[in-house]
């Protein structure tokens, strides 16, 4: 087998490069993630005994399947990411950017401002909103969170609770029809089954989602109150 020096120092330096790319958009958990699976396959894996016990792959065939195969980083998938994916996600932030974000989080205060636990249903309805034209669970916790985790403080929501009604609604986001992440563009380039198909039969999941979270975030600490006509949540 001829060995080329120039694939082996291309391959590692790929892998590297996407390593600190993550690890300056993510932080250090995925990166330390993507080193643990990649060490198991070719250098600890054969030393584990029962379920986990792996053979083992040579570090050549790791290398190429991480970088030369469609199994790896420049895959179906990475395909999906900059060609479908890419398009909605600069399409979100161009609406955050000229004020729809700030619509929404005003649209959903309209709309659920004055139940009880209001500023708790305003997070989720804003964070499902949003997250149906980002598909992002980072994006809708920034461009959402700042609005309304303020918003639930105000309100009497202790900051925990805040804090993780949003994360939990924003997380929502990638459930949210049409763009979901990069998830239904995945589902649709394996299984062959319309795009629109898939965010249909998504919608109706990701509504009882939305629910169960809106629910557990306007009962869970609202009373009635007569303050502006808003539920406010009671101090707990």
């Amino acid at each position: 087998m001829t060995f080329i020096v120039s694939d082996w120092v291309f391959s590692i330096a790929a892998i590297f490069i996407a390593l600190e790319m993550a690890r300056r958009t993510t932080g250090w958990f995925i990166p330390s993630m993507i080193v643990v699976a990649l060490t198991y396959v070719f250098w600890w894996g054969p030393y584990i005994d029962g379920i986990f016990g792996f053979p083992g792959l040579s570090l050549e065939t790791v290398l190429y399947r991480s970088y030369f195969s469609t199994e790896g980083m420049f895959g179906q998938i990475a395909r999906i990411s900059w060609s479908y994916v890419f398009m909605f996600i600069l399409f979100g932030a161009f609406l955050v950017k000229s004020g729809a974000g700030d619509f929404i989080i005003e649209l959903s205060r309209c709309a659920a401002g004055r139940f009880v636990g209001g500023p708790g249903f305003v997070a989720v309805l804003g964070s499902g909103l949003m997250g149906s034209v980002s598909g992002s669970s980072v994006a809708n916790t920034v461009s959402t969170g700042v609005i309304t985790i303020p918003l639930m403080r105000r309100a009497g929501f202790p900051a925990r609770f805040a804090a993780g009604v949003e994360a939990a609604a924003s997380t929502g986001g990638q459930l949210m029809p049409p763009v979901m992440g990069a998830g239904a563009f995945i589902m649709a380039s394996y299984t062959q089954v319309p795009y629109v198909d898939i965010i249909a039969v998504a919608a109706l999941p990701a509504l009882l989602y939305f629910l169960s979270v809106g629910f557990c975030a306007g009962g869970s600490y609202a009373q009635p109150c007569a303050v502006s006509g808003t539920g406010y949540p009671a101090n707990r």
